[in-house]
């Protein structure tokens, strides 16, 4: 392109001295009526310019469209495959991460569950002793579970308590 901007140019700056030279001579051109000669070699001029100039807008969009093309598609398509595997990778790698925060989360919720279900089969196995204490008549009873002491337990007498 540089070449052809030089040749426009060049071009222009011939219709510029045609301009100045018609200037500058008017009255000799008036006098000896060569203004059709004048006017032949200033439309030339311009002619030439104008046959250039679509010249180099032919050339420009022939290279305007690869130009676009190699950067809409081509370095589009290859970026692509340059970082598809890249984010293939971080996608594959987040998707673990969520996975492993939902089974953290689940381990959390279980050991809670499992904690409460302890206290209830810790409950039910007092309970239970405390009928195969009462089987057996006996039964002693801790008076408060914050307050206790080994010495202090309460003691119920089974012969009193009667039942079916």
């Amino acid at each position: 392109f540089s070449e052809l901007l030089s040749e426009e140019s060049k071009k222009k700056g011939e219709l510029r001295f045609l301009h100045s030279r018609l200037i500058s001579n008017s009255e000799e051109v008036a006098l000896y009526r060569g203004h059709e000669t004048e006017k032949i070699c200033l439309l030339k001029a311009f002619n030439n310019i104008q046959r250039h100039a679509s010249l180099i807008c032919r050339k420009k969009i022939l290279y305007i469209m690869v130009e676009q093309y190699l950067l809409k598609y081509l370095w589009t398509a290859t970026a692509g495959i340059k970082v598809g595997d890249r984010t293939g990778n971080f996608m594959t790698a987040k998707n673990l991460m969520n996975v492993v925060a939902g089974a953290a989360e689940k381990l959390m919720i279980s050991h809670k569950e499992v904690i409460e279900l302890a206290g209830y089969a810790s409950r039910v196995y007092h309970m239970f002793k405390v009928f195969e204490d009462m089987k057996q008549q006996k039964f002693i009873r801790k008076r408060s579970l914050e307050n206790m002491n080994d010495n202090e337990m309460e003691q119920f007498d089974s012969h009193e308590i009667r039942g079916n």
